[in-house]
């Protein structure tokens, strides 16, 4: 990791019951400590690439776009335009893209990006089943 950053701190992780219902669908790990320990070891090896706050946080794990006001907005858009495309430029791991994807957005009308390109390899490791 690169001097002047924080290090990774496991009581950070503190996921939402909805958060944790979502990785377990994603990863098949059904046990809560598994599961932890999973995103645990993403976390440091994602971190040692990327020591930004959203890794440290376990932003990463979560599903903050489920909490914006017009979410089930952007969903009926997706499902009412088949034109409308799904960009999540600076998508980290992919989590908000496969939760929008999930929940109903096309899936061929959805692209995801990220700036760190060793990071998709972590995408990968974080959800298996996909």
């Amino acid at each position: 990791m690169p001097q002047g950053f924080f290090p990774v701190d496991p009581s950070l992780y503190n996921l939402s019951r909805e958060d944790l219902s979502f990785l377990r669908l994603l990863t098949g790990i059904t046990d809560d400590e598994e599961l932890k320990q999973h995103v645990l070891a993403i976390q440091a090896k994602a971190y040692e690439i990327c020591p930004y706050p959203c890794i440290r946080h376990f932003t990463f794990a979560k599903q903050p776009i489920t909490r914006i006001p017009y979410y089930e907005r952007v969903l009926a858009f997706g499902r009412e335009n088949p034109d409308a495309l799904f960009l999540d430029l600076g998508c980290c791991f992919g989590s908000d893209l496969r939760k929008v994807v999930h929940d109903g957005w096309p899936v061929n009308r959805a692209i995801g990006s990220d700036l760190i390109p060793g990071k998709h390899a972590y995408t990968h490791s974080l959800y298996p089943k996909i």
